[in-house]
């Protein structure tokens, strides 16, 4: 009978260590095959959205930035691809400490890194960037990388800046005419204001909730119902009426407003805007005022002066009869006095015309 004979155990392990580590080899050699493709997807998938990819190993300062963001930056060079640093050389003085702080935020509290500010461009002009960042913390909490996007926001900080000019500038045209604009709810009652109405009205600080009821009790309680006709009409409405200011104070208010409404919807909104006009009624009523004493003179000296004149007239025509004009002085004095009363006449007509002219002009 055959003997059996024992394998070399030296032999067969050395066999199994080797076909175990060449497996080890093949999978990790596919593991990394397959995340360099995808890390190549992923980063073609970044470049197709115009964004710049950046990558920084922060320990040793070394930073890796995509062709697009070099493209964006302007810096379109492998030489940039040498750390954060250069990135720091080219950003605004203005901006840097606020984008470290930015940074060294992200860091400690762990916030979201989201921070624009400019870097200058290869043709030496500054842009706008949006960058977005994602640490990754040790096990004892120090960042060891951070990667994010890059966007050039250019166009739209400019689009933000003029609509920020022009909002400043309707600002201080409002201010200029005293005019502020508002918009209004009548189904809920919501009530928004310009800056300049809250002016207007002396209700600066109030609460949104608090701001249609209190608007209400400004308005002048013998105005209110020709308000809320207008408001009720369904119509365009220009309206003057008064509103009850600090210290009795009364101010006069333009009001203009229209309804918009909206096919789809059906909902019903009112634009408008309010005016004061407390200095221009101030002056009309005191041009009224000045215009009803000029009345009162005008008749009181029409009346006044009307009789004594018809009087002296009357004596002066007895006094010219046949029988008085034996004497030529005399009949030289009545002269003067007739003449003295037809002047006196037509100033009165005169002042009656005018009277009658201003009347007509103050309908």
């Amino acid at each position: 009978m055959q003997k059996f004979k024992a394998p070399n155990s030296k032999g067969a392990g050395q066999n199994l260590i080797s076909a175990i580590d060449q497996e080890r080899f093949l999978t990790i050699k596919t593991a990394f095959e397959t995340a360099e493709q995808l890390n190549a997807r992923l980063l073609l998938a970044i470049e197709g959205t115009g964004y710049g990819y950046w990558d920084w190993d922060i320990p040793n300062d070394i930073a890796y930035f995509s062709a697009i963001f070099r493209k964006l930056v302007g810096h379109d060079t492998a030489e940039y691809t040498v750390g954060m640093a250069a990135l720091a050389e080219i950003t605004h003085p203005d901006d840097l400490q606020g984008t470290i702080d930015a940074i060294q935020a992200h860091f400690e509290k762990k916030a979201p890194y989201f921070h624009e500010y400019r870097l200058k461009t290869q043709s030496g002009d500054y842009r706008w960037f949006l960058v977005m960042g994602q640490a990754v913390w040790d096990a004892e909490g120090k960042p060891i990388r951070m990667a994010g996007l890059l966007s050039d926001i250019s166009d739209r900080k400019e689009t933000e800046d003029l609509l920020k000019s022009s909002a400043l500038l309707l600002k201080q045209a409002q201010e200029l005419a005293h005019l502020g604009s508002w918009m209004f709810d009548p189904q809920t009652n919501a009530l928004h204001w310009s800056e300049e109405l809250y002016r207007i009205f002396e209700m600066e600080g109030t609460a949104d909730e608090d701001l249609y009821p209190l608007y209400r009790s400004k308005i002048h309680p013998e105005d209110l119902p020709m308000l809320d006709a207008a408001l009720q009409s369904g119509l365009a409405y220009r309206i003057e009426h008064r509103i009850c200011c600090k210290n009795d104070q009364i101010k006069y208010v333009l009001g203009v407003g229209d309804y918009i409404r909206d096919s789809k919807t059906k909902e019903v909104k009112m634009l408008g805007f309010a005016q004061d006009i407390t200095d221009r009624k101030v002056l009309e009523n005191s041009k009224l005022e000045y215009q009803q004493m000029l009345e009162l003179l005008l008749f009181t000296l029409s009346h006044k002066i009307r009789k004594p004149v018809a009087n002296i007239h009357a004596i002066a025509e007895v006094m010219y009869s046949d029988e008085f004009q034996n004497s030529p002085m005399l009949k030289e004095y009545l002269g003067y006095l007739k003449q003295s009363n037809r002047e006196l006449d037509a100033y009165i007509h005169e002042l009656n015309h005018l009277l009658a002219e201003k009347k007509r002009q103050f309908m």
